[in-house]
Formats: C-alpha cells, structure tokens, sequence
C-alpha cells in the first residue's frame, strides 16, 4: 500500500471515530425542537484574550454549503462570520477579515466548547473545526 493510501485511510479511520463520538453525545429530538433551535440566537462567551460575550447562531446549512469550496483558515473564518452575523447583522465580512488567525480560533474554540458541553434540549451552535 502507498503512503498516500495509508494516509487516506487513516483520515477515514479519524472521520470515522470523530463521527462516533459525536453520536454518542448526541442527544434523540424531536423535528419540533430542532426547529425551534437552529433558529434560536444565543450568547456565548469567548475568553481571554478577547474576553466577551457575542450573539451567534448556528448556520444554516446552504450557508455552510456556500463556503464548502474554501479551506483551512479561509473556511474557519468563513464560517466565523456566518455564526456572528446569524447573531448580529451588523458583522460584515470586512470585519471578519480584521480578525488575526489566533482571534479566529479563540472564537471558533469558545463555540466549538459550548456545542459540547450544553445540556441535551438546549441550543447549540455547529460543531466547528478549530
């Protein structure tokens, strides 16, 4: 086997069992309650060194679909944007853009841990690569 397919196989084995964990944590709703969430607007607090609170919403997933073709920090903050301005219509991509790449994964971490530790029931935005 080549070392390309080794490393195809692995990411596969990785999506794999990221998948499954996710599964597990995930909580049996009802298409009422998914609803009612994904368009809910929550606050979530992003720490030090940005320390404050913003308004987000998870991302609709024609958004998401629309900014598949980037990757790596071009779709983190991409996808950044798309969760602050579901919370605050006055974000602009300009100001995203503003946001170093050690900002942007702060911001995307303080979601991402929010997504994973709200009580079943609650809103939750996206789970989030960091």
């Amino acid at each position: 086997m080549s070392e390309d397919e080794l490393k195809k196989l692995k990411e596969l084995a990785d999506r794999d069992e990221a998948i499954e964990k996710m599964k597990a944590q995930a909580s049996l709703k009802t298409l009422k309650q998914f609803l009612e969430e994904r368009d809910q607007v929550i606050e979530v607090y992003v720490p030090f060194p940005v320390d404050a609170k913003f308004r987000v919403k998870r991302p609709l997933m024609r958004e998401c679909l629309q900014i598949s073709d980037k990757e790596g920090r071009d779709y983190d903050r991409a996808l950044l944007y798309l969760i602050l301005r579901g919370g605050d219509e006055s974000v602009t991509e300009e100001m995203a853009s503003k946001l170093s790449d050690e900002e942007v994964t702060i911001f995307l971490g303080a979601i991402n841990f929010l997504s994973q530790k709200k009580p079943s029931g609650a809103a939750q935005p996206s789970n989030v690569s960091t």
